[in-house]
C-alpha cells in the first residue's frame, strides 16, 4: 500500500521530503510512494467525443460520444481537459466546452466504461469560452481538492472569468475579481496553475493574480520586471518555479520566477527557437507541460515545440523540435514525467520519451467518431499535477 500522507500532509501536496523530490523517493518510513506515472491517457476531441488509451499501449485508442446523445452544437470543441479528484478523492476528469451552456463536463470514476458525463451550466447566460481547467491539492489535504477553470465571458455584465469547485467538480461558483484595482473584465485568461499546496496563479497583461487560499480569492502583483509582458498565453508550475508564456510583438516569449518570491521574475527568454512559434489571438493559447524542471511548450497554431529547463527565475538548456506535421497543427501536450504526448488536428498523436527532445508520431488519423478524423483538442493523464 502506498502512503497517502506524510506528517499529516496529503501525498498529492508534497513536492519534497527532506529536500528530496518525491519523484526520486521509493519509500517513506518503509511505505511505498504513490505511483507517479500514468496508467491511462484521455483526450477531449471535437463534438463532445472522448478518447482514452492505456499507458501500456499508447497507440491504441477507444472513443465515445460524451454528450448523452444530445446535439452538442457547432461550438463544442474542448480547450482543456484535466485529471483530478471527486468529492471522495477518487480520480475523475473535467473538460471544457466552447458553448453557451454546458460549459464544463465532468466524468464518472471509470472513464472507460461510461459515455454519460455530467454537464455543468455556469451561472449567467453569456457564451463562456473556458481556455483551461486544472485540479490542485487543497492546502489542508481535503480529499476533493480544488478545481479551477478560466477563460472569457463574452457578454455584457460579465465580471469574472474564474470559476471554482471544492466538491469534486459537482458545483462551481465564480471567483469575484471586479473589486481588484485595474482588473480588465474583457480579457481572456488563457491559463491557470497550482503549486499543489493551495497556491494558484494566472496572469493578465503584466499583472500576476495570486491566491494563497486554495483559489477562494486573488490578489494582484505587478512586478516591475514584468512590464514588457504582452498577452499571457499559458502558465505552469514545476521545480518550485512558475513559468509564464506570453506573446509580444507577434512572438512567443517566456519568463519564470521562484515560488519563494513571485515579485522577482527572470529575464525574458526568447531566441530563434521561440520566435518561430506563431503569435496568438483570443481563443488560442500556448500549451505547456512540465515535470522535474523540464518544460515543453507548443503553439496551437503551428507544429513547433520548444523545450527548456527552469530553476527559479533561470531558464536554460533550451532547444526546438520541428514536428513536421504538414497541414496538421499541435493542439495540446501532457506528461506524466516519463512520457510526453501531443494531440493534434486530424486525429494524430505524437510521443516523446526523452523529455521532449525527440518526437515520433504514434497515431495517424484516429477516427474518434468512427467515420471522420476529428481534431483531438486536449490531452491529459491520470497523474496529479504539478510534477
Amino acid at each position: 500500500m502506498a502512503y497517502t500522507k506524510v506528517n499529516n500532509t496529503a501525498a498529492a501536496s508534497i513536492a519534497k521530503i527532506n529536500d528530496t523530490a518525491v519523484a526520486n523517493i521509493a519509500k517513506c518510513n518503509d511505505i511505498e510512494a504513490p505511483a507517479t506515472t500514468a496508467t491511462r491517457w484521455v483526450i477531449a476531441a471535437e463534438n463532445g467525443f472522448i478518447a482514452y488509451a492505456d499507458d501500456a499501449d499508447r497507440t491504441s485508442w477507444t472513443a465515445y460520444d460524451s454528450t448523452d446523445g444530445t446535439d452538442p452544437g457547432p461550438d463544442n470543441d474542448a480547450d482543456g481537459i484535466a485529471f483530478g479528484k471527486n468529492n471522495s478523492g477518487v480520480g475523475i476528469y473535467v473538460a471544457t466546452r466552447n458553448a453557451a451552456a454546458r460549459e464544463l463536463t465532468v466524468s464518472g470514476t471509470d472513464v472507460t466504461s461510461t459515455s454519460n458525463w455530467t454537464n455543468v451550466d455556469l451561472e449567467g447566460s453569456e457564451n463562456e469560452r473556458l481556455m483551461d481547467v486544472v485540479w490542485g491539492a487543497r492546502s489542508d489535504g481535503t480529499a476533493a481538492g480544488t478545481w479551477m477553470a478560466v477563460g472569457d465571458a463574452n457578454g455584457p455584465g460579465s465580471d469574472s472569468h474564474v470559476y471554482r469547485s471544492t466538491d469534486g467538480g459537482a458545483n462551481w461558483t465564480s471567483v469575484e475579481l471586479s473589486g481588484l484595482s485595474g482588473h480588465a473584465q474583457d480579457d481572456f485568461i488563457n491559463g491557470i496553475a497550482s503549486d499543489g499546496t493551495g497556491k494558484w496563479m494566472f496572469a493578465l497583461d503584466n499583472r500576476i493574480y495570486y491566491s494563497t487560499n486554495d483559489g477562494a480569492s486573488f490578489a494582484v502583483s505587478t512586478p516591475t520586471n514584468l512590464s514588457a509582458v504582452g498577452r499571457p498565453q499559458g502558465i505552469v508550475f514545476t521545480n518550485n518555479s512558475w513559468v509564464l508564456a506570453y506573446s509580444r510583438s507577434s512572438k512567443i516569449r517566456f519568463r519564470s520566477c521562484a515560488s519563494s518570491d513571485i515579485t522577482d521574475w527572470g529575464d525574458e527568454f526568447t531566441n530563434s527557437d521561440t520566435e518561430t512559434m506563431t503569435h496568438h489571438t483570443n481563443g488560442q493559447n500556448v500549451k505547456m507541460a512540465a515535470a522535474a524542471g523540464r518544460v515543453c511548450a507548443i503553439s496551437e497554431n503551428d507544429d513547433d515545440l520548444v523545450y527548456f529547463d527552469v530553476n527559479g527565475k533561470t531558464i536554460s538548456n533550451n532547444g526546438k523540435v520541428d514536428l513536421s506535421m504538414g497541414s496538421d497543427k499541435a493542439k495540446d501536450i501532457a506528461t506524466d514525467g516519463a512520457t510526453w504526448l501531443i494531440c493534434a488536428t486530424d486525429g494524430d498523436v505524437w510521443q516523446s520519451t526523452n523529455a521532449g527532445e525527440a518526437w515520433s508520431q504514434i497515431v495517424d488519423g484516429f477516427q474518434a467518431d468512427g467515420s471522420n478524423d476529428l481534431d483531438l483538442e486536449s490531452i491529459t493523464c491520470d497523474v496529479v499535477l504539478p510534477l
